[in-house]
């Protein structure tokens, strides 16, 4: 008797921890555990925008995004943003997925280069509680045909004096119009934004607030460059 409980009991254990679950879904499809994505840019800057979905015993999870590249490509990640939080490399802040709702409020940019090549990365969503509650699937990213992107369409970055002390000029060309400057830490949080509201220019931003260390500057979804405050 006392054989058959304990089967019983080990199968509702098994049935309970496979309730909860985190899918993953990209323009309507459905990806289970190490699917293949596949997506192809058309510019030099790719944005993805997946959903994910918590569904379990608990009213909602913490969860964090990873992602590791697989291959040498010179296809970089460049920041993950959920919510209002954008990290600059390759992993997420922490963020809520509530029971049984979509969370579309996730977005990866991915840096191209010039040149035709094939990324793979993957990626790992999970419970920050329970590592046992997760998805993971691989991102196959493809640039553009070769010849579309163009060197007058980069834009250009360059911050004056570098180290600084007390104000930064960062000088800007061929940006969009509405588009955030952002100055991070290392760590990814963001410690300054301004909004671009010319295609070039220069930004007199005081850092004289922020303490000696590395810092990232850059426009929202394309490539970060060095600071150093001092």
């Amino acid at each position: 008797m006392k054989k058959y409980l304990f089967l019983a009991l080990a199968i509702s254990c098994a049935l309970f921890a496979q309730a909860q679950t985190i899918t993953v879904s990209y323009n309507g499809t459905s990806y289970s555990n190490n699917d293949t994505l596949k997506v192809k840019a058309t510019s030099d800057v790719l944005e993805l925008y997946p959903t994910f979905r918590y569904d379990g015993d608990n009213e909602y999870i913490v969860a964090r995004i990873s992602n590791t590249k697989t291959n040498n490509s010179a296809i970089e990640l460049t920041q993950v943003c959920t919510g209002l939080s954008c990290m600059v490399g390759m992993n997420s802040a922490p963020f809520r997925l509530y029971n049984g709702q979509d969370y579309s409020d996730c977005h990866f940019v991915f840096e191209m280069p010039a040149s035709q090549d094939l990324g793979f990365f993957k990626m790992t969503i999970r419970d920050t509680a329970n590592s046992n509650i997760s998805a993971s699937i691989f991102i196959s990213v493809e640039t553009p045909t070769a010849g579309i992107i163009t060197a007058n369409t980069k834009t250009t970055l360059s911050a004056y004096p570098n180290p600084v002390c007390d104000n930064v000029k960062i000088n800007y060309t061929n940006a969009i119009e509405g588009n955030t400057m952002i100055i991070a830490d290392m760590s990814g949080r963001i410690v300054h934004t301004v909004t671009i509201n010319a295609t070039e220019g220069t930004l007199n931003i005081d850092v004289s607030n922020l303490p000696k260390g590395i810092y990232m500057y850059g426009i929202t979804g394309q490539t970060m460059k060095k600071m150093v405050v001092k």
